[in-house]
């Protein structure tokens, strides 16, 4: 389900509105204990917009990257165990009116992924840094992140690093072994005593859909 802002009629505000809504919905599940799993990513753009379809069936539909990088942020949330990922074109926007913390730097057109994590209102300080370095905490405690972290020392040819990483995992999380983390491990054990580059790009691809 995508929901556009500033379409049709233009709205300065839309970005901001764009992350309160996602916001309340995320409060309204958390105050009403709801079992519904909701998770949003929001980008911003230029899109094409409009009625599409034939004399018997028409729909109204916006099509462009945006929606495209908001559907990858949404799914990303999986992967770093948030709820709600803004892009920077989002971020840049809404500076000062939401709470947020950069989650990690991806190739574009995404670049740097920012978890948004409530409306900057009026309240103690210790409060929201609290929340601030408890999802910290949980993010570098994920099996997930110091995966994607071990892959990212392999890219920048720290392999005794990644390495390093990769058995932090098996100790502490052996559930998360499997086929694809053993490829891995091996394949960066092999570039460390043979220095086989051809090995880079399969990762790359592998660490996709982990």
């Amino acid at each position: 389900v995508y929901a556009y802002f500033n379409a049709f009629l233009s709205n300065a505000q839309a970005r901001y509105n764009a992350c309160l809504t996602a916001l309340d919905l995320l409060q309204y599940c958390k105050k009403e204990k709801s079992t519904i799993n909701m998770e949003f990513g929001t980008d911003y753009g230029n899109c094409i917009t409009g009625t599409l379809g034939s004399e018997s069936m028409r729909t109204v539909d916006v099509l462009g990257s945006p929606v495209n990088t908001a559907r990858v942020l949404c799914m990303l949330n999986s992967d770093f165990r948030t709820k709600f990922l803004a892009s920077s074109s989002v971020i840049n926007n809404v500076l000062g009116n939401v709470i947020y913390r950069t989650v990690d730097i991806l190739p574009e057109p995404i670049d740097t992924v920012y978890q948004v994590l409530r409306a900057n209102v009026m309240e103690e300080e210790n409060e929201w840094m609290y929340s601030l370095q408890k999802a910290e905490d949980e993010r570098n405690a994920s099996p997930d992140y110091t995966f994607s972290s071990a892959v990212r020392m392999w890219n920048k040819s720290n392999i005794a690093g990644g390495l390093q990483l990769l058995s932090q995992i098996e100790n502490e999380s052996p559930h998360y072994v499997d086929e694809t983390f053993r490829v891995v491990k091996l394949a960066m054990e092999n570039w460390l005593k043979y220095h086989s580059v051809g090995f880079n790009i399969e990762i790359n691809n592998m660490s996709l859909y982990k």
